[in-house]
């Protein structure tokens, strides 16, 4: 983990953390992301990339992402909610499969 985030999330308070998690959850609850995505037109190209191990957003929650057209999933294997920092080579790789499967 790299420690410029670490000493970012040390400087982060409670009140600031607890209002971009209220605030998230409300604009979820008005409309799922997925259904926002597949409403853009046209449609962009979407990848979701996300840890074996993730206990915020779990990989089985992704089956929502399907249902965007055109849409990619990939799950990395060891790692959590944080894949970039986590398994950075594994993202970077993934991502540049993806964009490169798209010109």
């Amino acid at each position: 983990m790299p420690e410029k985030f670490v000493d970012d999330l040390r400087q982060l308070t409670y009140t600031a953390f607890r209002e971009a998690h209220d605030g998230s959850v409300a604009y979820r609850r008005l409309k799922a992301p997925y259904e926002r995505l597949a409403a853009l037109k046209p449609v962009p190209p979407l990848l979701a990339i996300t840890g074996a191990l993730d206990a915020i957003v779990p990989p089985d929650h992704l089956k929502f992402i399907k249902r965007v057209p055109g849409s990619e999933v990939a799950v990395i294997e060891g790692a959590g909610h944080s894949p970039m920092f986590e398994k950075p080579a594994k993202t970077l790789q993934l991502i540049r499969q993806f964009m490169q499967s798209r010109s």
